[in-house]
């Protein structure tokens, strides 16, 4: 047998993954920031009501459909490093890997007795 049995860029797209989970954040908490300037900088130049509910819904779409974009992505659709660990640790617990395992600790164990008989 050769080769690996974890590919070692694995490792580089776990931390790629965290990496991207943390861009996300910050984008989403710009986002969130830009939505109460918006929201404060509408309520300081309006004279009445009416008239900040306009300017609001000029750009509070755009904010709010980025800003659950974001959170949406980084949520439900980034896993964490310990997820794709597991992922990759359980694309490899096959039935064949652990017969295999098994007879190799069954034949150690034998050459172990019998060196010791």
């Amino acid at each position: 047998m050769s080769g690996y049995i974890i590919d070692p860029m694995w490792f580089y797209w776990i931390s790629v993954v965290d990496n991207v989970k943390i861009v996300l954040s910050v984008i989403a908490l710009i986002i969130s920031c830009a939505l109460i300037v918006t929201i404060i900088a509408n309520i300081i130049d309006c004279d009445d009501l009416d008239e900040f509910w306009q300017g609001f819904k000029k750009c509070k779409g755009l904010l709010i459909v980025a800003f659950a974009v974001c959170l949406i992505l980084m949520v439900c659709f980034m896993p964490s490093s310990e997820t794709l660990i597991k992922m990759e640790i359980a694309k490899h617990a096959t039935y064949e890997n652990a017969t295999i395992a098994i007879e190799k600790i069954e034949e150690v164990a034998k050459e172990i007795i019998h060196e010791l008989h």
